[in-house]
């Protein structure tokens, strides 16, 4: 059960970073990793959560209860925009068994943006984000915020928040396919033709003992995941689940996103992309 009290709060910037205080326990600000667009070239935008002590706001996945944080990056047609990068989550243990995923203090959802080559230099280009977002502690707080900011075009593009880019870029999971993935991943279980309940186990062979293993589904909004377990005992790690298919719902892929964290050796919180093949999508029209 949730209180929620409703606020709502547009600004718009025009400099470097846009930014707006909040009167609510989140501050949000639109960045560049460049102080201007140089023609052809690729940038990245970000927009930085600050988070109020014992408060957090959610994962694309919130978990048992409330709503994935939204950013939507707006610039003309040229642009091409790439997917959001979310960092790895972490989980929050709430009254009533209720598990959440999403960040406190701080978090920077990030998008890579490829610039067209015929900008001319001199021009400025507009930038805006459209933000929302739900932080909870006791209560549960919905924001929203619509940021804009314009950055010259140059034929020289100056870096700026390089720091900042690169310390969450460290935060971000890395692919499974790479030679330095951490485990090698044995899956088995498959959607099967019925729709009734498939079980999936997985196991994580390490390649050093792991700290503080967990594991994070992406949403399909087909099925959801129930009789999760999960334990990491030396160098393995088994995971199990449920898949619960919908009543009258086909898979939209053949895929479950789902994301391994743990902490390495230097105490740094990493994760690693796990697609799981779900195998035999299911067409109720062929049922």
């Amino acid at each position: 059960m949730k209180w929620i009290m409703m606020f709502f709060f547009l600004c718009t910037a025009s400099t470097l970073k846009a930014e707006i205080p909040l009167p609510g326990p989140v501050k949000v600000e639109l960045l560049t990793n460049v102080a201007n667009v140089k023609p052809g070239d690729t940038f990245t935008l970000g927009v930085l959560f600050r988070i109020k002590p014992g408060w957090h706001i959610y994962w694309k996945n919130p978990g048992d209860s409330g709503l994935p944080t939204s950013v939507k990056f707006a610039l003309t047609d040229e642009f091409s925009v790439g997917q959001l990068r979310w960092p790895v989550p972490a989980r929050f243990y709430r009254s009533g068994d209720i598990i959440d995923y999403g960040y406190a203090e701080s978090v920077l959802l990030s998008a890579n943006v490829k610039a067209p080559a015929e900008l001319s230099s001199g021009s400025t280009v507009p930038i805006r984000a459209n933000i929302s977002w739900l932080s909870c502690e006791k209560i549960c707080i919905p924001g929203h915020a619509n940021l804009e900011l314009k950055l010259a075009v140059s034929e020289m593009a100056a870096p700026v928040n390089s720091e900042l880019f690169a310390q969450w870029e460290e935060r971000l999971p890395s692919d499974s396919e790479l030679a330095r993935n951490p485990f090698a991943a044995q899956i088995t279980g498959s959607i099967n033709a019925q729709g009734t309940p498939s079980t999936f186990t997985v196991l994580l062979d390490w390649k050093f003992p792991p700290v503080n293993v967990e594991w994070f589904p992406e949403v399909d909004g087909a099925f959801d995941i129930v009789n999760l377990l999960y334990k990491t005992e030396g160098k393995q790690t088994h995971i199990t689940f449920t898949a619960m298919i919908f009543p009258g719902q086909g898979l939209s892929s053949n895929f479950l996103e789902t994301l391994v964290a743990y902490t390495d050796a230097k105490g740094k919180r990493k994760g690693v992309k796990l697609p799981i093949q779900l195998r035999g999508a299911i067409n109720p029209k062929n049922k």
